[in-house]
């Protein structure tokens, strides 16, 4: 359980920044966020994109080389599968 936790906790770093990306860019296309959601909530989406942020800065800031260079090539292959 706890090695589980692990990977997952790993997986979420990884897909942290480039989940706040692609929210950040939807927030900031006028139309479509008052579409989807009101101000109020986009102003906590932001709120918790910022948070997300700097927990994988505290967390990547303490790792290795190769573990900084393995999570941006998953962020780049993640961000290629979705083709942006």
């Amino acid at each position: 359980m706890i090695e589980t936790n692990h990977k997952k906790l790993f997986a979420s770093c990884i897909m942290m920044p480039v989940l706040a990306d692609f929210l950040e860019d939807v927030l900031n296309d006028e139309q479509m966020r008052d579409d989807i959601i009101d101000k109020h909530l986009a102003n906590n989406i932001k709120t918790v994109i910022k948070k997300l942020i700097k927990a994988d800065s505290r967390l990547i800031d303490n790792a290795e080389i190769e573990s900084i260079e393995q999570q941006n090539n998953v962020k780049i292959k993640l961000r290629q599968f979705f083709e942006l």
